[in-house]
């Protein structure tokens, strides 16, 4: 399903709606030891089950449904977290996952950090090194760098799973994929999610990519300081590609049911807002 709106506000509360009123019901366990009843979105084309969410002014108020508990410093304080290094925790292990870390700080293994052989294995040992601690690479950069350089270029590319950590990781990131392209001066946002809470997620989700779009935008102008305005690149659209978008109906029931009638008086006092949907 495709669900084009104004702002984030407007784009969260149609992506709510088309779950609560196409969905499967499932009580399935979401980590290792905890089950959760879930709603999935469930759509009528078989194989064809996410969302596609197209919101054509990310930082335009309300970034931010009425009908969610979330305000407007919650979400001020999340985007500045959201670009924010999270140092490695003291025990010397990964640092807590943030995309900010992945995408500016992103982790590898450094053979050349520590050049002692190991007789066992025959390898030379090293270490993690990135996620948080400003020695990984920056994604970021590069990407700005490229599109300041080639305005038409199609791989401007940011991705946050790492296979090596992730794949059996407990906690791995949900927004896996970025992608930043300029076409007529616009620039737009790309984001895939490969699992996504639409009723609590959604809406941190979306200003904080809204806010990392922005840095991005600024970045390009400060490469590019001579262009005139009437040419200088302009904020696009955000699109966020949803893979398995879902609601944790019993667990965050009393979100659910302040949404479900915010909704509802919307719908009655006939302020719902057309949202495109094919």
């Amino acid at each position: 399903m495709k669900i084009v709106a104004e702002t984030c506000a407007d784009a969260h509360e149609a992506a709510f709606d088309a779950i609560v009123n196409s969905h499967s019901e499932l009580d399935i366990r979401t980590h290792v030891d905890k089950k959760e009843f879930t709603l999935e979105f469930l759509s009528q084309e078989q194989g064809d089950d996410f969302l596609h969410i197209k919101i054509l002014h990310p930082e335009q108020e309300p970034q931010v449904s009425p009908g969610s508990n979330f305000g407007p410093l919650f979400t001020e304080a999340y985007k500045k977290q959201f670009l924010t290094l999270t140092s490695p925790r003291a025990d010397g292990k990964q640092a807590v996952y943030t995309y900010w870390n992945r995408s500016k700080d992103y982790p590898h293994y450094d053979d050349a950090s520590d050049e002692t052989y190991d007789a066992t294995d025959g390898d030379v040992t090293g270490e993690w090194v990135g996620d948080g601690d400003g020695r990984g690479y920056d994604q970021v950069s590069v990407l700005i760098d490229k599109l300041a350089r080639d305005p038409n270029n199609r791989r401007g590319v940011i991705v946050t799973w790492n296979p090596l950590l992730d794949a059996e990781s407990l906690e791995p990131p949900c927004m896996d994929f970025i992608q930043f392209i300029i076409r007529d001066n616009y620039l737009h946002m790309r984001v895939v999610f490969r699992s996504q809470d639409i009723l609590l997620g959604l809406p941190e989700n979306m200003p904080g990519c809204a806010a990392f779009f922005r840095y991005v935008l600024q970045g390009l102008w400060i490469k590019q300081p001579s262009v005139r305005d009437r040419d200088m690149i302009r904020m696009g659209t955000l699109t966020i590609i949803s893979l398995t978008p879902h609601i944790y109906k019993k667990r965050d029931g009393n979100d659910f049911d302040k949404m479900r009638q915010h909704i509802f008086a919307k719908k009655t006092l006939g302020q719902w807002k057309v949202i495109i949907k094919e």
